[in-house]
């Protein structure tokens, strides 16, 4: 009876060990799921395809440099960072936030870099003396759904979340809504598209670029190698393979 205690216990220990091995490869081995949303150029989907500047960094510093099998998916961008956030995803980039903080782990190298612009209608003086955010807040400000950087830094504001910018930017221009920050190789597609240029005009505000940085889930297998990973993106701007994405996306900062 002993010995078939001692057995049971052996052969469970065996079975333990086996179950973890398995695990951890299935864990290596998956698809390592990064979501984005519509927001050319950095992230957008064309003919069912994930395309722009973060896509194609992130493929080759994860996917060709580290040998790992990604899926990147296009959604609506609070879902994205939500399913995150459950753990049914393994990373998003953004700009970080005390939010973000709370349930995601952060590179420490950028991805991109977002630079941020006040959008406003022509010929609206009230903004020639605007200096700093806080001078928004007796204005309407206008969002995207899921924008942190604008509940972080604009909080307690007049703020309108729509899904899209052009939603947006049609309530600029209708004066429904007084100014719209958010950044300028996302924005000057949509308003030419809009044939909104003559009508919309941009204030610069001092130290306002931030940088965009792959978020985990803490159980995401990529914590694992989060080092090797801010490692490669030193080593493609070194090599120059960064400035030549980049060069696909002009006015996109290095």
């Amino acid at each position: 009876m002993h010995a078939f205690s001692k057995g049971c216990r052996t052969f469970c220990v065996f079975l333990f060990c086996l179950l973890s091995f398995w695990s951890e490869s299935v864990a290596q081995s998956r698809a390592i799921i990064l979501n984005y949303t519509e927001y050319a150029p950095y992230s957008m989907e064309v003919n069912g395809q994930a395309q722009g500047l973060e896509i194609e960094v992130l493929q080759e510093a994860l996917g060709r440099r580290m040998g790992l099998q990604l899926t990147h998916k296009i959604l609506p961008w609070e879902r994205a960072q939500q399913l995150v956030r459950a753990g049914l995803a393994d990373g998003f980039v953004a700009v970080p936030t005390a939010e973000r903080a709370s349930y995601s782990i952060a590179a420490s190298e950028p991805v991109a870099w977002w630079d941020i612009l006040l959008y406003v209608r022509k010929q609206d003086a009230r903004f020639d003396t605007v200096r700093d955010i806080s001078a928004l807040r007796p204005y309407k400000i206008g969002a995207v759904t899921g924008n942190s950087w604008v509940k972080s830094n604009l909080g307690g504001m007049d703020v309108l979340y729509l899904k899209h910018q052009d939603l947006l930017l049609n309530l600029l221009h209708k004066q429904r809504i007084d100014v719209i920050p958010e950044n300028p190789g996302v924005m000057q597609q949509v308003i030419e598209r809009l044939g909104l240029s003559g009508h919309i005009t941009t204030v610069a505000l001092p130290g306002m670029r931030q940088p965009m940085l792959l978020h985990i889930h803490p159980d995401s297998p990529l914590r694992a190698r989060l080092a090797e990973f801010e490692e490669t993106l030193r080593a493609m701007r070194k090599d120059g393979a960064m400035k030549k994405i980049l060069a696909r996306y002009p006015g996109m900062p290095l």
